[in-house]
């Protein structure tokens, strides 16, 4: 039920995330098990998945763009 131009914009959304959702897949901070021995393990591993999400937005914002026109 959407107008042609909302339903444009979704699609282009969703492709951005997809995008950025595959630079983080990169590091594979998402699909291999975080392993730390200390009780502040969750903490941790916030920290890294923020220092890698950091690391992407640097990226796109300084050179790599999120499409290859």
């Amino acid at each position: 039920t959407d107008s042609k131009a909302l339903a444009k914009f979704k699609e282009r959304a969703k492709g951005r995330q997809e995008t950025v959702f595959a630079r983080l897949k990169n590091f594979h901070i998402l699909s291999t098990r975080f392993r730390c021995k200390t009780d502040d393990r969750f903490q941790k591993h916030k920290m890294v998945f923020e220092s890698c999400c950091a690391l992407v937005q640097y990226d796109i914002e300084n050179g790599q763009p999120l499409y290859l026109i």
